[in-house]
């Protein structure tokens, strides 16, 4: 995967091999709320059938909890700070479109111009030209208020399919390119972000060993 640790050891274009003149930037806020368990997998999105079903309602809570402690995402400030020193380090004479929610208020001097996001979309299937009709985007740049992404596999899916390159700047200000392995290795991970069960199943298998213990401890009768 090709990936920089952050924007200062990030090449001019993006590393690309070709001039990027025209880029569309998206900062789409923290999604964890609107997230499917296990999008993108049949087998997780099954298993995650089975977890919402068998959970109770304190350990869904106790999940959505940690995943965001865990997840600690960023503003969209700050996610614009991020995508701002990427542009000016690596893309310096690209024209951008930014693409965020038209409630976020944070300056954004970098971007040629400034559209509203609809939250409360479904479909990005047409996401480009609905944007800028008269524009060929050269590149895609989204920003992972997390470190995972968390509720944003439709819209990547969506960029995959409609630019040849799409890169992402997460919390962490790491840069990499998005493409479908990069996507597919996000699955697990979102998966177990999203139940905790790895949490889960170290809990059961702790407390068959303490009753292990217990049982082993207890005096015999002779």
């Amino acid at each position: 995967m090709q990936a920089y640790k952050n924007a200062q050891a990030t090449p001019v274009n993006l590393g690309l091999n070709q001039p990027v003149n025209n880029v569309l930037a998206i900062i789409p806020g923290y999604a964890a709320e609107t997230s499917r368990i296990g999008e993108g997998s049949a087998w997780l999105s099954a298993v995650g059938w089975f977890w919402r079903v068998l959970t109770t309602g304190n350990f869904k809570s106790f999940v959505r909890q940690y995943r965001d402690y865990y997840a600690n995402p960023r503003t969209s400030a700050y996610m614009a700070e991020a995508l701002g020193e990427l542009i000016r380090k690596a893309l310096p004479d690209a024209q951008v479109v930014l693409l965020c929610a038209a409630r976020d208020d944070f300056p954004s001097s970098w971007a040629s111009r400034r559209l509203p996001l609809e939250a409360a979309r479904a479909d990005f299937s047409d996401l480009a030209k609905s944007l800028a009709p008269e524009l060929a985007f050269d590149a895609a740049i989204l920003a992972h208020h997390d470190p995972l992404g968390l509720g944003l596999y439709p819209l990547e899916r969506a960029l995959l399919a409609q630019f040849k390159d799409v890169f992402v700047v997460n919390g962490r200000r790491r840069v990499y390119r998005l493409d479908q392995a990069a996507l597919d290795a996000h699955k697990l991970r979102r998966f177990l972000a999203q139940t905790r069960l790895a949490e889960a199943l170290m809990s059961y298998r702790i407390d068959l060993l303490t009753l292990f213990l217990k049982w082993s401890n207890q005096p015999r009768k002779s």
